[in-house]
Parts: C-alpha cells; sequence; structure tokens
C-alpha cells in the first residue's frame, strides 16, 4: 500500500509529463467509412464498377430509392442499376443482395414479401435478388417474379 497523497501523484504526474516519459495515448487509427452496410456491399460495389468499366450495365447506385409499398411500409433495394436496352433512360433493375446461408439465401421473410410486392407494385422495373456463389468466385442472381 502506498503513502502517496494525491498531491504526491499529481506532482509525479507533472514530472513525468515535463520530463516526456508519460506516454501519450495515441489517437485510434479510424478506417476510412465506405458508406455501405457491409463489407459483402462494397464487394459487390466493386464488382458493379468493373460491369460499368466494361460496358455491361450503364450505371449504378446505392441505395437511391425509397418504394413506398404501402402505408408505413418502405423499401429501399441495395442497387439501383441501369441496363443498356436502346432507350435514352435505359431500363432499371432493382438489385437486392443477400447472403449466402446454409438454409439458403432468404434469410427473412420480410425481406421475401417486400421485393415481391414491390415487383408486383412497380411492373416497369425489373427485380432480383444477388447473392454470392461462393466464397470469391461470383454472384448469382435470381429474378424475382411478379407471381
Amino acid at each position: 500500500m502506498s503513502n502517496w497523497t494525491e498531491a504526491d501523484v499529481a506532482a509525479h504526474l507533472a514530472r513525468l509529463v515535463c520530463d516526456g516519459e508519460l506516454p501519450i495515448p495515441k489517437p485510434k487509427a479510424r478506417q476510412p467509412r465506405t458508406g455501405y452496410r457491409s463489407k459483402l456491399e462494397a464487394r459487390y460495389a466493386q464488382h458493379l464498377e468493373l460491369m460499368v468499366a466494361t460496358r455491361e450495365i450503364k450505371s449504378w447506385a446505392y441505395e437511391a430509392v425509397t418504394l413506398k409499398l404501402a402505408p408505413g411500409v418502405r423499401f429501399i433495394p441495395d442497387f439501383m442499376v441501369t441496363l443498356f436496352d436502346g432507350t435514352p433512360a435505359g431500363a432499371v433493375r432493382f438489385e437486392e443482395l443477400k447472403g449466402r446461408k446454409k438454409t439458403g439465401f432468404w434469410t427473412m421473410p420480410v425481406s421475401k414479401i417486400k421485393i415481391r410486392l414491390a415487383a408486383k407494385l412497380f411492373p416497369q422495373w425489373q427485380f432480383c435478388v444477388v447473392f454470392p456463389n461462393g466464397r470469391l468466385s461470383g454472384w448469382e442472381s435470381q429474378p424475382v417474379g411478379r407471381e
């Protein structure tokens, strides 16, 4: 047990700071914020950038629109992709990204309901679910019908 008083501790710390012996904590390095909700979405955005560079798609945007499905019910698709189809605006496809699980890529029933309802309410646009094919081996896309 130490017999130091608070004044002794304060004086000791002041001496350490003056002598430069007290380690000054360095701020933690922060990761640059990508703006994506997951690493999977960031990886898919890189894939879409490659598709733009190779002119497979015209453009893409992350969480660009909010679709109103019902009073109090909103759906924000992960990616809005503009395709080449001959029209000036191009065809629009909304892509919802899901991670693959052992039980399948549909993880929550709400996500199934929302994207199917969106496909039914907005027939002028295409909707699909995209999930990774493997660890780093590509992407699979499943169109969502308007049934």
